[in-house]
Parts: structure tokens; sequence; C-alpha cells
């Protein structure tokens, strides 16, 4: 079976205080930010099955066989999701951080199915009409009181430092207090604490890519003079997927991965709302920290991708 991830992130400008952000900066009291996710998993390609055939011989010598069968076909299917979430940046007591705190404003998702004969079926629901996303496709029946609980339950919250990096996070509401209820209790059985780190992977595993999308907004940010054809190298030790599970799955138990990438301004257009420069993305990341005794599965993912940003209002466009 062959798996794309793909995520696409917006944090576009919703307001700003009187006094203009620093350059390099994207997060900043006072500013506010809409920041927009879309994440997808595709499946395509085929499956592939294994049996191990045990024989013994007369003399009592046992030998195994591996067999592998691969069945390629055309099927295809996209699981999705969309969220919305208004960003709200206040002064933080934490030394050379700011405070943010989200809740979603919009929450679509939805799935979609092409057989080898070419025929297409799906089912979808969107927040923000309360129906499918297009007359063709089906409601997504089962997870609308979900999704209206989500939203009205789960709130996110971060520290940022001034590089834009999510330093620290916390979720709340919904199934992520019964989460950290089972925590406790299971603290309290063994008379030993989780780590942090642990703590930290479980809360990103189930919160949308949320924290991961407020990395990525400022990890590629060009420079306040940027120019068609100017480069420059990113590196970020740890890189948390959207599609945690996920990713969890295709790798292995890898929780993270670790980026070097080079970024290139491409064009810079001058537009109504200000100078849009867009910028090339190449690179790879690498999985890191598979589960205990579990074989590297995947040594690295190609990384690619375009960011538009605003220079003169600061906002990630696309």
């Amino acid at each position: 079976m062959r798996y794309a991830l793909a995520s696409l992130l917006m944090l576009l400008a919703a307001g700003c205080a009187d006094e203009a952000p620093r350059p390099g900066r994207m997060y900043v009291p006072g500013r506010g930010l809409l920041l927009t996710i879309r994440s997808e998993m595709k499946y395509s390609g085929g499956g592939v099955s294994e049996m191990v055939l045990v024989t013994v011989s007369r003399d009592g010598k046992t030998t195994e066989e591996k067999v592998v069968e691969r069945e390629e076909s055309k099927s295809s299917s996209v699981e999705w999701s969309e969220l919305e979430l208004p960003v709200d940046v206040a002064a933080s007591a934490k030394p050379g951080c700011v405070a943010i705190a989200m809740k979603m404003s919009r929450l679509a998702g939805g799935n979609s199915y092409e057989d080898d004969k070419g025929e297409k079926a799906g089912e979808s629901y969107d927040s923000a009409t309360g129906g499918p996303i297009a007359d063709s496709q089906a409601p997504l029946a089962e997870t609308q009181e979900e999704f209206r609980k989500t939203m009205k339950e789960i709130s996110f919250r971060a520290q940022v430092d001034e590089a834009g990096r999510v330093v620290s996070f916390d979720v709340g509401g919904g199934t992520f207090d019964e989460m950290k209820k089972e925590w406790a209790q299971a603290e309290r059985d063994s008379g030993k604490r989780m780590r942090q780190g642990q703590k930290d992977l479980a809360l990103r595993f189930h919160s949308f890519g949320v924290f991961s999308a407020l990395s990525d907004a400022v990890a590629y940010l060009p420079p306040d003079d940027a120019q068609p054809g100017r480069k420059w190298k990113v590196h970020r030790a740890k890189v948390f997927p959207y599609h945690a599970y996920g990713y969890y799955m295709l790798t292995n138990g890898c929780g993270y991965a670790e980026e070097r990438a080079t970024c290139k301004v491409e064009s810079v257009e001058r537009t109504a709302g200000g100078r849009v420069a867009t910028v090339s993305i190449t690179g790879r990341r690498v999985p890191k920290v598979p589960e205990k005794g579990m074989p590297r599965r995947v040594d690295y993912m190609p990384t690619t991708g375009t960011l538009r940003f605003n220079l003169d209002t600061r906002a990630v466009e696309s």
C-alpha cells in the first residue's frame, strides 16, 4: 500500500495592534490571526501479505519459507480534515515568549473513495453549513455530534518563543481532560510519574496538528529584504506530524522527525495587499525514536512545498 501525507496551512492577519510587529516575528501580543489547517491521508496502489510455510522432514528437520504476495490495484481513497482557529496572542510571564490561546471556529472532515472502475463515492461534514461539502457527497452523519462537541469543549494553549517555536503547550476539554485523569490514576496506581515528554507526545497525537501548524507557519519565513534567488538553510531538530497516528503506524512507532531543508525565493510579486514572496522548500525529514524492538521502516521522507508570504503584512497566505 502506498501512502501520502499532505498538509496545507494558512495564517492570515485578522487585525493588528497599533504597534507594528518587529521584523521576523509572526506572533505579537494584540495581533489577531486566523490559523487554517487542511490535512490529508491518501491511500493508493495495493496491498502486501506475508505467509510463513513450515515443513517438517522425515528426519525431524524443520524448514521455514516466507511467501510474499503483492496485489496492485487502481483503487484509492482519501481521508481529510480542515480546521479554522482564531489565534489570540498575549504577553507571557515566561521570558522571551508570548502566550497563544485558540478554539476552533470551523471543523470539517470527510473521506472519498475511487474503485478500480473509476466509480467515486464519499461523505463529508462541515460545521459552517451543517451539511456535506458538496451536493454529490453524503453527510458524514456519525461524526456530526462529535464535531459539535469538539468545537464547544476543546481549547488549545501554547507558549511560543521569539523565533516562533512552540516551547510548551496544553489541550483542555472533552477527551483531553479524560486522558489526563487516566494518567493521574495510572501514576497513583504505579507510584511512578510519567515523563513530561511522554505527555507532550500523547497530547500532540490527538490535537489535530494544531501545534505542528503553529511551528510550520514560521519555519520557512523569508528575510524582510527577500529578493528572487535568495537561498537559506533550515534545520529543525523535532518536527511533529499533523496526522500523528498515521505517521506512527507508517514509521513503526516514530513520534517525530529531524528536518534539513533548503528554501529559495522564487519571486516577489507586488499586489494590492502588499509584496508577496513565493518560497520553494525542498529537503528531507528523518523519522526519529522508533518503538523499542521495532525495525526501522522509513529511512527518510522527501519534503517539498511552496510558501506564499506577505512581506508587508507578515501573513502566511498559503
